[in-house]
C-alpha cells in the first residue's frame, strides 16, 4: 500500500495538458496480478503522468515467490512470476517465446533480454539485471523507449513487480499493450533504458545506455467481436459488456466496456470517488484462472478494461465471467464491501 500511495501521491503533482489525457484515456494502461484473483489497476486516465515518473510500474499488491534456489535463472525468467503453487497467467510463455538472449553492459551493471513473445495484442519481455553492487531489493530498468517500427499509435508499457533472484541478480517482465487494429506478422522492436533504479529507494540508481534491437514473428490468434448485447450486464446503475476475445496459444485476453450511472447518490452524498471493476474468471469444469489487468482507460462514467488469463482448458465448454464493483474514495479507502453483478455466461466453440 506504501508503494501505491507513493506513486499517487507523485502522479497528483504532475500537470498534464488535456489532450495528453485525452491520449491517455484512449491508449492508458495499468497492469496488476495476484494469486488467486485479478487485481484492478492503481488508477485510470494516468499513463501519461506515470511515464513522466519512470516506466509505468505495476505497484498494486503481488506476492509472487522466489525460486532462485530451485531454478537456474536462465531457463525460464517466468518461472519466477508465478502465484503461490497456483497456475499463473505467463504458465505457457516459455515454450512459445522467442531467444533473444542479447547483453548489454553499462556502468558495471549487466542487462540482459532473454526472450520475448508478441501474440499481436502485446508484447512481453523478460529480462535480467546483474550489478556489480547493491540495488536494492526491486531494481529495474526505466527511462524506457520502446519503439516498434510496424506500430504507428503510441504504447502503453507496465512492468511487473521485479523480484530479487540473487546476490545483486533481479528479474524483470516488461508488458507493452497494443492498439488493438494495428497486429503484424512480424515487428522489429527498439528498446532502450537510460537508468537502473530500486523502486522502493529511488536513491538507489545508475545511469548509463542499454540499447537492444530485435525481431518478433505473430504467434497464432483467433479474435471474436462482440457488439449485439449478447454479453451484457446492468445493475443498479452498474454495467459491463464483453466486447472482444482474443485466444493465443499462451493466453485468452477479454475486453470490456463498462459504464456507471453518474446520478447515482453515492458520487454526491458518500462521496465516491473512483469505481473499478475486478474479475473473476471459471470455467463450467469448475476451475478459475488466474487473472491480470492489460489496460484500463476512460473513467468513473464510461471506460474500457482489458483482462489476460492463461489458456484455458481444452475440455470446458464454456466460461463465467463475474464482475466485481469496487468503490474507493479519494485516498484509495473501500467505502464499501465489493460486490458482484450478475455473472456473464460465454459458450466456447469447438
Amino acid at each position: 500500500m506504501m508503494k501505491e500511495k507513493l506513486l499517487q501521491e507523485a502522479y497528483e503533482q504532475i500537470e498534464v495538458p488535456r489532450e495528453d489525457v485525452q491520449q491517455a484515456i484512449r491508449n492508458g494502461v495499468q497492469m496488476g496480478a495476484k494469486s488467486g484473483k485479478s487485481k484492478r489497476p492503481l488508477f485510470r486516465i494516468s499513463t501519461i503522468a506515470v511515464a513522466l515518473l519512470v516506466a509505468s510500474f505495476v505497484t498494486l499488491s503481488v506476492a509472487f515467490p522466489s525460486f532462485a534456489e530451485k531454478i537456474p535463472f536462465m531457463d525460464n525468467i517466468y518461472e519466477f512470476f508465478r502465484g503461490n503453487n497456483q497456475e499463473f497467467v505467463f504458465e505457457e510463455y516459455g515454450d512459445k517465446s522467442t531467444d533473444i538472449n542479447l547483453t548489454k553492459e553499462s556502468k558495471g551493471v549487466r542487462v540482459t533480454i532473454t526472450d520475448a513473445v508478441y501474440d499481436r495484442e502485446s508484447i512481453t519481455i523478460a529480462y535480467k539485471i546483474k550489478s556489480d553492487h547493491d540495488l536494492g531489493d526491486d531494481a529495474v530498468l526505466s527511462g524506457v523507449e520502446l519503439e516498434i517500427e510496424e506500430i504507428i499509435n503510441p504504447l502503453n508499457v507496465g512492468q511487473m513487480l521485479p523480484n530479487k533472484i540473487g546476490e545483486n541478480e533481479y528479474a524483470g517482465i516488461l508488458i507493452a499493450t497494443l492498439v488493438t487494429g494495428q497486429e503484424a506478422d512480424q515487428v522489429h522492436v527498439k528498446w532502450k533504458g537510460d537508468i537502473v533504479r530500486s523502486i522502493e529507494n529511488p536513491e538507489i540508481s545508475v545511469s548509463g545506455d542499454w540499447s537492444f534491437q530485435f525481431t518478433l514473428d505473430a504467434l497464432e490468434s483467433k479474435t471474436s467481436r462482440f457488439t449485439d448485447g449478447t454479453y451484457q450486464v446492468y445493475e443498479n446503475g452498474f454495467g459491463i459488456e464483453l466486447t472482444r476475445m482474443t485466444t493465443t496459444p499462451i493466453s485468452w485476453d477479454f475486453h470490456f466496456a463498462g459504464w456507471v450511472d453518474k446520478n447515482l447518490d453515492g458520487f454526491a452524498k458518500e462521496k465516491w470517488e473512483r469505481v473499478l471493476y475486478d474479475y473473476k474468471i471459471y470455467d463450467d469444469l469448475g476451475k478459475e484462472y488466474e487473472v491480470i489487468f492489460m489496460s484500463s482507460y476512460g473513467d468513473n462514467n464510461e471506460f474500457g478494461d482489458r483482462i489476460r488469463t492463461t489458456m484455458v482448458d481444452k475440455n470446458a465448454s464454456s466460461l463465467t465471467i463475474i464482475p466485481m464493483v469496487e468503490i474507493y474514495d479519494i485516498d484509495w479507502n473501500l467505502l464499501e464491501e465489493s460486490f458482484d453483478l450478475e455473472p456473464i455466461n460465454v459458450p466456447l466453440d469447438k
